[in-house]
């Protein structure tokens, strides 16, 4: 999973769109992908309903409730702002969708009753462009829509790329962020929600692909990645049935002292525990004392 500035991420895909991805297809990618993730991971007995704000993580949260509507699962769209003329709103009321006009904060009473029934939450009210502080009445409805979230399970809360409040650069976060058990981030997670305080809000994060060839696009440009099941995965070499402890490297650790008897065991367990196949600790003649009976292997 690949980590980028928000900067790095708006030229990404303004390349895209030149090398032939329009930014229409990207977000159809988005939102399928989006629904086929939901569909793949959650009961939706209860429903998901989508908080959808102006921006392109509320089109996203549209596409993916339209999807999810067509599969004939109960699904709402929230609009915390306007969306006028908005074909994809058609496109989902079409599809069976029910859609809650907020935009002028008048229908969290409809907001209330659906929460209760503990559905999933789908956050697209902000996205990556978002900078603090939050101001005016946008701020009051944010912080009013934020305390009905929040008494529900973060778990069941999903954050479309991000969580609304937080800073994708700097990790800041706003007193309204909402607290997301997952982030389905897409294409690539922003280096921000990597750090302190945003990285509390996130939960797990899941890459949807939205088609951007990122191996013709980036060039020069050497991007970071996230250590994540499928990069190790990937990266471990395959263990023979005929290994033994002879085939899987040597390591010495080096470390303890008399009063830090810890400080060696905890290395020399670690360096096994990763794989290596013979680990040799090199320490005091007290410290050996201690750990000869606690690392046996």
């Amino acid at each position: 999973m690949k980590i980028v500035s928000v900067a790095e991420m708006v030229q990404i895909e303004q390349d895209a769109n030149q090398a032939g991805v329009p930014y229409d297809v990207m977000m159809q990618n988005a939102g399928r992908g989006l629904a086929n993730w939901i569909k793949d991971n959650l009961d939706l007995t209860n429903g998901i309903i989508g908080l959808v704000g102006s921006g392109n993580n509320g089109g996203d949260t549209l596409i993916a409730l339209t999807h999810l509507a067509h599969y004939n699962l109960r699904t709402f769209a929230f609009l915390v702002k306007q969306r006028p003329d908005d074909p994809l709103i058609v496109n989902y009321t079409q599809a069976g969708g029910v859609v809650i006009d907020n935009s002028k904060g008048q229908n969290l009473d409809s907001l209330r009753a659906i929460l209760s029934q503990k559905p999933y939450v789908l956050d697209g009210i902000l996205g990556t462009g978002f900078r603090l502080p939050l101001r005016g009445e946008f701020a009051a409805l944010l912080a009013r829509i934020q305390e009905l979230v929040s008494r529900l399970p973060k778990a069941r809360i999903i954050a479309v790329d991000c969580p609304s409040g937080a800073d994708c650069d700097n990790g800041a976060v706003s007193e309204t962020t909402f607290r997301a058990g997952t982030t389905l981030t897409m294409a690539a997670v922003k280096q921000g929600l990597l750090k302190y305080p945003a990285r509390g809000f996130c939960g797990d994060f899941h890459l949807i692909e939205i088609g951007i060839p990122f191996a013709e696009l980036t060039g020069k440009l050497v991007l970071p990645e996230l250590i994540d099941q499928d990069f190790v995965e990937a990266a471990l070499p395959i263990r023979p049935d005929t290994g033994h402890k002879g085939t899987f490297g040597t390591c010495l650790v080096m470390a303890g002292s008399k009063p830090y008897t810890g400080a060696a065991f905890l290395a020399g367990k670690a360096a096994y525990r990763s794989g290596c196949g013979l680990v040799n600790i090199a320490t005091l003649d007290c410290v050996h004392a201690a750990l000869a009976g606690e690392l046996i292997e």
